[in-house]
């Protein structure tokens, strides 16, 4: 199953209300104002086979027990994350440039924010823009040491591929909305890997 969540974090002032998303699978959230000073927000098998003319039950003395060989569980496999946060990146580029937006560019800071809650959000199974303890993107984004005007996060579950995420994201009208954000400059991706699969998480910024 995939799964889609976005949020948009501006600043001071600002009352707007993001746009419902196009599917009941994308929940936004509402811009939430950041005030002065703040950060904001295979199973295995068992039995044995007797050596000679003796049947599985009946092993004649002195001869060996021969052990069945174990299945061996099936294994996703993970993708190559740079390249799918590459791939990601550039539809995700490809997508402002057709509204005439410039691409975003990569900042470490950003990436290690949104690598650190892709982690946390695999290693503890939930799946949002808020942490357990309450922690939300803009404070993630302070955090890494990028002091942010507006700071966006889109979040996604399930695709293995970097362009079926953005593609995901942009079916999704909230979505959408944060990737052809002309004022967003800066940008991070994050892939975390847990019992839900692939998480990820695109974080936008402008300083």
């Amino acid at each position: 199953m995939q799964r889609l969540r976005k949020t948009l974090v501006v600043a001071a002032f600002s009352a707007a209300l993001v746009a419902p998303a196009a599917t009941a699978a994308a929940l936004p959230l509402p811009l939430i104002p950041l005030l002065p000073g703040s950060a904001g927000a295979g199973s295995s098998g068992a039995g044995s086979a007797g050596a000679g003319a003796g049947s599985a039950d009946q092993i004649p003395p002195g001869s060996a027990e021969q052990p069945q060989q174990q299945p061996q569980p099936q294994v996703a496999p993970t993708p190559d994350v740079g390249t799918e946060r590459a791939q990601a990146l550039a539809a995700v580029n490809a997508a402002r440039g057709q509204q005439g937006c410039a691409p975003l560019l990569e900042d470490s800071r950003l990436a290690a924010a949104a690598q650190a809650h892709a982690d946390d959000m695999a290693a503890r199974g939930y799946f949002g823009h808020s942490s357990p303890e309450g922690a939300g993107t803009a404070d993630r984004v302070a955090a890494a040491g990028y002091v942010p005007a507006q700071v966006a996060e889109n979040l996604a579950a399930g695709q293995s591929a970097g362009a079926d995420v953005v593609a995901s994201w942009l079916g999704s009208e909230g979505h959408r909305a944060t990737i052809v954000n002309c004022q967003l400059v800066d940008t991070g991706i994050g892939v975390g890997f847990g019992a839900q699969g692939p998480q990820w998480v695109q974080v936008f910024a402008t300083p």
